[in-house]
């Protein structure tokens, strides 16, 4: 569920964008901007529902994207991501390691 404050605000800023509101259509809205990575791809989906592309509603995505606060990555990503960092350290490593001669070979 939606912060009152940014549901209040988005139920404003429906009737600017799209000339009606409703609580439903707002919690939607509040819900794509969460999943949304950035303010076009907002739009994106707004307008897939035929929500007209104006300057408009240009605005109303990234206002929007700057008051929902959106997931962070989550667990199996963060996972994903260490064990990949883990990975290149250790090719790294072995990459080094390869460069090493022992003394007294030639």
């Amino acid at each position: 569920m939606a912060d009152a404050g940014v549901q209040r605000w988005v139920e404003e800023q429906l009737h600017g964008v799209l000339g009606m509101s409703d609580a439903s259509l707002a919690q939607y809205c509040v819900a794509l901007a969460r999943k949304a990575s950035n303010a076009p791809e907002l739009l994106q989906k707004l307008s897939t529902l035929d929500v007209p592309s104006t300057a408009a509603t240009e605005q109303f995505c990234r206002e929007l994207l700057e008051r929902v606060p959106r997931a962070g990555p989550s667990r199996e990503q963060r996972a994903a991501r260490e064990r990949r960092a883990r990975e290149a350290e250790l090719a790294s490593l072995a990459s080094a390691s390869n460069r090493y001669k022992m003394v007294g070979a030639a």
